[in-house]
């Protein structure tokens, strides 16, 4: 099985691993334009879709600002089927660093914008 991360898949330079305002206004944001052709080549969509916003908000309430393209890869099946590679950078936390993760944070990241997000890579929301 071989793997690349979102920078590779997109046909990026290595060093181009985080992702400007004017890259995101011109082209759209590089989540947005990865996850629906991915999205396309995985055993089961709907579960990739899933597993990479479960990703990126578990990164966001973490408050791991250094969560970049090549922090998150794509596994590539012998048939040419898609899925997300395990996240491979472990954020160290303070119990006081969740806390504000949690209140501050969490508060700031609304339901929303994130419900929003998760339609435009094609996931399914529901709101409970």
């Amino acid at each position: 099985m071989d793997q690349e991360d979102f920078c590779q898949a997109l046909g990026l330079d290595p060093d181009a691993k985080y992702e400007s305002t004017a890259e995101s206004e011109r082209l759209g944001s590089r989540l947005g334009r990865l996850a629906p052709v991915a999205a396309d080549r995985a055993i089961v969509p709907q579960a990739f879709r899933v597993d990479l916003l479960s990703a990126v908000t578990f990164n966001v309430i973490m408050g791991n600002g250094d969560a970049h393209s090549k922090n998150y890869s794509l596994l590539l099946g012998r048939r040419g089927e898609v899925s997300l590679a395990p996240l491979p950078v472990a954020v160290e936390v303070s119990r006081s660093t969740v806390r504000s993760a949690r209140g501050d944070r969490a508060r700031s990241v609304r339901t929303a914008r994130w419900c929003v997000r998760s339609r435009r890579v094609g996931a399914t929301v529901r709101v409970r």
